[in-house]
């Protein structure tokens, strides 16, 4: 698929985004229970950033202008305490990584830094491994060796200030969003209900991948991975089982699987010969179909269509042409449909060899490696049915449409597995 043709189908999923409102519902849930989500509300900061000058090393707090001086220590400041002394003339404080910068200091000097001029008197009450209220006598001075130290300073609201947007409405939620939210001490947040979506697998030569196929058949794998696939963006597919190339029993199931989910995706049958049935159902159901050809190469043949808030997409029964389908297509709409702003990662990296392929009409996917040179390396690759390619790659290499030849060397598009 051509950019413009990517752009093109798109573009007709966004005349149909008034539907969002409404497939979109929106619902509560615990912050905990968020991960996968799609985020219906922008997180705001009520207090800053950090919320205190905090030192970002363990060392001495101190005037930057009394480096290189005899300093007297006035107190030893662990993370958690409140400073008690104001920082003057040729003084300083021991402080720990995240402990409170006291009044009076804009330096803080690293402990390895520091030059212990008299032995350390320090009268300390101890709870375990903590030091709690330390004091010192007055006759423990220190002395920076490293006039050139660096300020070591985490300044009061530097990250973010209050009102702030920390996370966007419409971001994936990961991990690293989650954490963020945690510290606005947020319990709940609004999340975009996931959807229900049934899988349906055709083909009268397939039996299930537990099973010896007699002659002439072939195990399911299509299903096994396109579940993974939607487990993966944490749905919760229902899986209809395979169906034979038979009409009335494929549109009867077809009909049942639209009735009990938002979305349906079936595997095989999508393209023009005597046995493939999925674009007669789904127009006869009366679906509008916004495309029927993707432009990939594998992985032309597939059905996107809509009825008033049912989506349905028909993928490819080759296994590697689905899983190109579903990471090019299927997953972005369906994040596209709950709101998300979500941007597939593209990368440019030098090619380790050259690439030569006979056909060059459509968008080319192949399966690819990153060496540790940070060069792509394509994976032998054998076609649409060539599904063990998969596992041994890191990135599928783009050949754009219009290019049958790329050059050892030469800079080409990838896209992270």
């Amino acid at each position: 698929m051509s950019k413009n043709e990517t752009m093109s189908n798109y573009e007709k999923i966004k005349e149909r985004i008034h539907t969002l409102e409404q497939f979109c519902l929106v619902q509560e849930t615990g912050l905990g229970e968020s991960l996968g989500h799609i985020l219906r509300e922008d997180i705001l900061a009520e207090f800053p950033m950090p919320p205190f000058h905090k030192s970002a090393v363990d060392g001495y707090a101190c005037r930057k202008q009394d480096l290189g001086h005899e300093l007297r220590v006035l107190e030893v400041i662990p993370a958690g305490k409140v400073p008690v002394h104001r920082i003057g003339e040729n003084q300083c404080a021991k402080i720990m990584t995240g402990g409170v910068v006291p009044e009076g200091a804009d330096c803080v000097f690293m402990i390895e830094d520091a030059e212990t001029i008299e032995a350390e008197t320090i009268d300390t009450q101890t709870n375990g491994a903590e030091t709690i209220g330390a004091q010192t006598s007055n006759t423990q001075k220190v002395r920076c060796t490293n006039l050139q130290s660096n300020l070591n300073i985490c300044y009061l609201g530097e990250d973010y200030q209050p009102g702030d947007v920390l996370v966007k409405k419409g971001s994936l939620l990961g991990a690293e969003h989650l954490a963020v939210i945690a510290g606005t001490g947020r319990k709940k947040i609004k999340v975009a209900a996931m959807p229900s979506v049934g899988v349906l697998v055709t083909g009268s030569e397939l039996v299930p991948f537990d099973q010896i196929p007699e002659e002439g058949k072939i195990r399911d794998t299509n299903s096994i991975q396109l579940l993974s696939l939607l487990k993966q963006m944490h749905l919760r597919p229902v899986f209809y089982g395979i169906i034979s190339d038979r009409y009335e029993e494929l549109r009867a199931l077809f009909q049942q699987a639209i009735r009990e989910n938002d979305i349906v995706i079936l595997t095989g049958g999508a393209a023009v010969g005597d046995f493939d049935l999925v674009p007669k159902i789904i127009d006869d159901e009366g679906f509008k179909v916004l495309w029927t050809r993707t432009g990939l190469k594998p992985g032309n043949p597939m059905t996107c269509a809509v009825k008033d808030r049912s989506w349905v997409f028909g993928l490819s029964g080759n296994p590697v042409s689905s899983f190109v389908q579903f990471t090019y297509l299927v997953k972005p709409v369906i994040y596209q449909l709950l709101g998300a702003d979500v941007t597939p990662t593209r990368i440019r990296a030098r090619m380790k060899s050259g690439y030569t392929r006979k056909n060059g009409s459509r968008l080319g996917i192949i399966p690819a490696r990153i060496t540790g040179e940070g060069e792509v390396e394509p994976i032998l690759f054998n076609g649409s049915a060539h599904l063990n390619a998969i596992p041994q790659a890191d990135v599928l290499l783009e050949i754009p449409a219009g290019t049958t030849t790329i050059e050892k060397g030469e800079m080409s598009y990838v896209r992270p597995i």
